[in-house]
């Protein structure tokens, strides 16, 4: 409650008063006496709020077991632009940047608690929610040393000796609980976390559990991921304060003092206003007076105060966005422990690359500067050739773009050339669909691209070689693929290049074209490049000339790659140019993977298939059981018309119209199961 409230508040009671002895004069007073007497009332109620508001500082200080939301310097809130921008604030408060981060409450908890009993990775753990209030009764080990989950052999024949080590099951051991209440969540999309009460000052450590709101259901966390499915999950004291701070909050100050002394602040938690305008303060201050407010609308004035950054000038204006959505570290080790102390010095409206490297691994030098001041530093984000593979990232991408790179005149490509953050009042769209991405309206088809390359647009077909209207010819789908792994899915690559097969022998990332045409080898598609683009035909192995490239991505493929092809299996555009008949007997194959994000985006894609629409099935699952599940539906397939398919080699369909299994568990014996770790 601010002195500014209470003195209206004081004021304006005062006013009332005299309008009230107007209307019914109980008592006859001269002027100055009714001025008198409402001038005391006006002070006296004053005094009395403002000593209430005094009040409730004093017996409500802030928390001490989680991260606290306090102003610094010329930050002033969101609140503090909403009376002045409504519909800004109003669309904002609608886009999941708002709520990335909260305070858990029973508006922010969106996963069920009443009296639930979850059993995930073979631990159990008890819900409950008593009033406004949420809490978990859980494994004690799986706070102090982080939770292991033991795997099962992989559908390719893995031995469980290749496992010998790991700890006992937990029913072997002697379990002790404890009961932790939940404190914060982070998401409100597609999942959500959440984070507990970690006896460490204000550290917080990560519920091993988390909600898919789609699905409705408590997973254990490390399903949400690609993980290794042998490896424990890291113990993860503090893994808000020191990580998800970075870019969950406004104005983080992470105040790491020590292993178990974390004390860390926000200006506000979530992605609010100034995040990306910078401090209000001086804006606020300038418009406080009605008539600053007026001159401006009529011509201007304030200039300066605060950051638009589409006013700013390339690439200086996508670095607001690249504070977040980048792997980015600090230039040098004093930068890096400025921020463990009071956040990072980057405000909007500075270039960010005076204080932090945007991580490029094809460039040597910036990368072996990097890991001298992190040595933990992770390029495993990257496809081989640099391209960024991961989710949140999507700067690193951008940078690597021609269209970025020769940004000229009005062709200057930026982030704001696609994404719109506050949507208009005029926007068609209902709110929800335009917060999935933040599009400018029309920008998710080839307007996106054809408002630079005017060219191509008079004569589109004959640059895609695609019919007019079908998925070929949307820019999209061969300029930006979806060869970035995100939230169990894919999303559009951030890097705007064009397919090429020896780039995609060289590090294994599908090209946009075999995305599609999942029934083709990678000789067809490099036949067809050479015909339209004159794109030099690699030399290719027998394997390539002669088997599908998905089928070879999804058999003999890493996890990652395996997660990508899973999602294009069921993307309705390549579902449609390849046929999907074919699919259940390798849908069926990754739905067994060792990978549990992988299982779970195979069964979303096997469903869209006829005699699977009504398929329940948990990806979660023993091994057995999942298997058993599978087998008795597949079973039925198999007894329909549906399962007998046309010859054709390159998908191993023999001329029985079945997989052929020898070939089949050929290429499944040589995949890749190197350990794959993709974290958003």
């Amino acid at each position: 409650m601010s002195w500014e409230f209470v003195l209206t508040a004081g004021v304006a009671s005062g006013a009332i008063f005299v309008g009230l002895l107007k209307l019914r004069p109980a008592v006859s007073l001269p002027g100055w006496g009714t001025a008198a007497v409402a001038a005391v009332i006006g002070a006296g109620l004053t005094f009395f709020l403002k000593q209430a508001a005094d009040e409730r500082l004093i017996l409500e200080p802030p928390p001490d077991n989680r991260p606290i939301e306090k102003l610094r310097g010329d930050y002033v809130g969101s609140q503090s632009c909403r009376s002045c921008h409504p519909g800004e604030h109003a669309s904002w408060s609608s886009s999941y940047h708002s709520t990335m981060t909260r305070v858990a409450t029973p508006e922010s908890v969106v996963g069920d608690f009443d009296n639930q009993t979850v059993v995930a990775a073979g631990r159990e753990y008890k819900l409950e929610r008593v009033g406004a209030e949420f809490y978990v009764e859980l494994d004690a080990d799986l706070l102090e040393s982080g939770g292991v989950a033991t795997p099962e052999p992989d559908a390719a024949g893995a031995s469980a000796a290749a496992y010998a080590g790991l700890p006992k099951s937990p029913e072997q051991l002697p379990v002790k609980r404890t009961r932790r209440k939940v404190l914060m969540t982070t998401g409100s999309h597609h999942i959500q976390f959440c984070w507990l009460e970690s006896g460490h000052s204000r550290g917080l450590e990560q519920l091993p559990l988390a909600w898919l709101i789609h699905e409705q259901r408590w997973v254990a966390r490390n399903s949400t991921f690609v993980f290794p499915p042998h490896e424990p999950e890291e113990k993860n004291i503090g893994r808000w304060n020191e990580i998800c701070i970075r870019c969950h909050a406004t104005d983080a100050r992470p105040e790491l003092m020590g292993p178990s002394e974390m004390y860390s602040e926000a200006s506000e938690f979530g992605i609010s206003c100034e995040a990306c305008h910078g401090p209000g303060g001086e804006h606020v201050a300038y418009y406080r007076f009605p008539g600053k407010r007026y001159s401006s609308a009529v011509g201007g004035g304030g200039e300066g105060t605060i950051k638009d950054p589409r006013d700013l000038l390339h690439p200086v204006d996508s670095h607001v966005c690249a504070q977040c959505h980048s792997f980015s570290m600090e230039k040098t080790r004093e930068l890096k422990e400025i921020w463990k102390k009071s956040g990072y010095t980057y405000r909007p409206g500075d270039d960010l690359s005076v204080t932090r490297f945007i991580g490029q691994v094809t460039d040597a030098e910036k990368l072996k500067i990097m890991k001298e001041i992190d040595p933990y530093v992770d390029v495993g984000h990257f496809w081989p050739d640099g391209m960024i593979r991961v989710a949140g990232r999507e700067y690193n991408g951008l940078l690597e773009s021609p269209c970025f790179q020769r940004a000229e005149g009005d062709h200057k490509m930026s982030c704001f050339s696609c994404h719109l953050m506050h949507r208009k009042d005029d926007d068609p769209r209902p709110v929800k669909a335009w917060a999935n991405d933040q599009l400018k309206p029309g920008m998710d088809g080839n307007r996106a691209c054809l408002q630079c390359h005017e060219d191509v647009g008079r004569n589109l077909t004959a640059h895609t070689h695609h019919a007019a209207g079908s998925s070929g010819s949307v820019c999209y789908n061969c300029h930006m693929p979806y060869t970035t792994y995100a939230l169990m899915g894919a999303i559009r690559s951030h890097q705007v290049d064009s397919p090429d097969v020896l780039i995609t022998q060289k590090t294994g990332r599908p090209n946009a074209c075999n995305q599609c045409h999942l029934d083709k080898t990678l000789l067809w598609t490099a036949a067809r490049l050479e015909e339209w683009y004159s794109q030099p035909r690699p030399t290719l192995n027998r394997e390539q000339t002669e088997v599908a490239a998905s089928v070879l991505w999804l058999l003999r493929g890493d996890a990652g790659q395996r997660a990508l092809i899973a999602w294009s299996l069921g993307w309705e555009p390549a579902r449609e140019a390849s046929g999907a008949g074919w699919l259940p007997p390798f849908l069926g194959q990754l739905m067994l993977d060792p990978y549990d994000t992988v299982r779970f985006i195979a069964h979303k894609a096997l469903r869209k298939n006829r005699g699977f629409e009504d398929f329940e099935w948990d990806y979660t699952a023993p091994l057995e059981e999942r298997a058993a599940a599978f087998r008795e539906r597949y079973d039925r397939w198999k007894e329909s018309p549906d399962s007998i398919l046309p010859e054709n080699s390159e998908l191993l369909i023999g001329g029985d119209g079945r997989v052929d299994s020898e070939r089949f568990n050929d290429f499944l014996r040589r995949r890749d199961t190197r350990a794959m770790f993709l974290m958003e």
